[in-house]
């Protein structure tokens, strides 16, 4: 008998619109929802390095990044540590020149998380980087122009 899974049944009803892509297992996996106006990553738990890279790796085959990308990160249910030569490698990975804006906001529980923005700007300065406590301000954000 299976287990039920109410946070990814959660999640994909949430994103049914949308293109979803989950690596690894609960407690320890990364849950994406890929749409026309938006990319939303959420961390559950503490995952696997590994499975960042897979997650990204499928979703450039999915929607490769083009032109305007806006990308929300949960941090939320985050507390593990980030392995940063893993996100390097996803740098390095894009043809930032398909890129014409990239916005990244940072949901988090509270700004001990905020220091994760200001690193990840330095692999990343192609970007615009902004850590919010709230998802609704932070999506309002990430739809500005």
């Amino acid at each position: 008998m299976a287990l039920s899974d109410e946070f990814l049944d959660s999640f994909t009803a949430a994103h049914s619109d949308s293109c979803v892509i989950v690596k690894g297992r609960p407690g320890a996996r990364y849950l994406m929802s890929i749409a026309r106006a938006m990319t939303i990553l959420v961390i559950d738990g503490e995952p696997e390095a590994a499975d960042f890279t897979a997650v990204f790796a499928e979703a450039r085959r999915t929607k490769p990044f083009v032109d305007r990308v806006a990308i929300l990160i949960d941090l939320n249910g985050f507390t593990g540590t980030v392995d940063w030569s893993a996100v390097k490698a996803l740098h390095d990975a894009v043809d930032w020149r398909d890129v014409s804006r990239l916005k990244i906001a940072y949901w988090v529980r509270d700004m001990q998380y905020a220091p994760l923005a200001k690193i990840a700007g330095a692999i990343f300065p192609e970007a615009e980087h902004v850590v919010f406590e709230d998802k609704r301000l932070a999506l309002a954000w990430l739809s500005s122009d």
